[in-house]
């Protein structure tokens, strides 16, 4: 069930991303913060324990790095065109 649900995640994150790309709406923009930050706090937990090449735990510094930069209380001031390249990169 746990696989299942990570990997639906996932899918659903990178739907939401890639509509973000084509959208131009506000309120989606909102939207798709939320579902970023939620998830990458889920998949931070989740990759604690996971220790890549040279001790160093790429997935828990990858995945915080994407809960700060789409944190939905303290936002960054990027300009419209710097998010959709946020966003096509992420």
């Amino acid at each position: 069930m746990s696989k299942l649900f990570e990997v639906l995640l996932k899918i659903g994150v990178i739907a939401t991303l890639i509509y973000g790309l084509l959208t131009e709406q506000h309120y989606y923009s909102i939207f798709l913060r939320w579902i970023v930050f939620v998830s990458s706090i889920y998949f931070t937990y989740k990759s604690k324990q996971i220790i890549g090449i040279l001790g160093i735990r790429f997935f828990l510094i990858f995945f915080c790095a994407f809960a700060i930069l789409f944190n939905p209380f303290i936002g960054f001031g990027f300009g419209e065109t710097t998010w959709r390249i946020i966003d096509f990169i992420v």
